[in-house]
């Protein structure tokens, strides 16, 4: 991974930040405690950045040529 890229998932690539520090993911909610009105809107922000990139993924047209993926049976 290219030190400039980031990648915003989800919680599951909790873990992976020590590998990869690029990572972002939602912040969790502390045990008995709220999250701010600041880590509340972080998270938001980020969800609907994930939400239009993978509808993008989802809904983009695949434009390789099939004979190139071969399949083993």
């Amino acid at each position: 991974m290219r030190k400039r890229t980031r990648l915003y998932g989800d919680s599951a690539c909790q873990g992976y930040d020590k590998e990869h520090p690029n990572i972002d993911y939602p912040y969790k909610k502390p045990k008995n405690g709220e999250l701010s009105a600041e880590d509340k809107a972080r998270n938001t922000g980020l969800s609907r950045l994930r939400v239009a990139v993978e509808h993008r993924v989802v809904f983009e047209r695949y434009r390789h040529p099939r004979p190139t993926h071969a399949t083993k049976t």
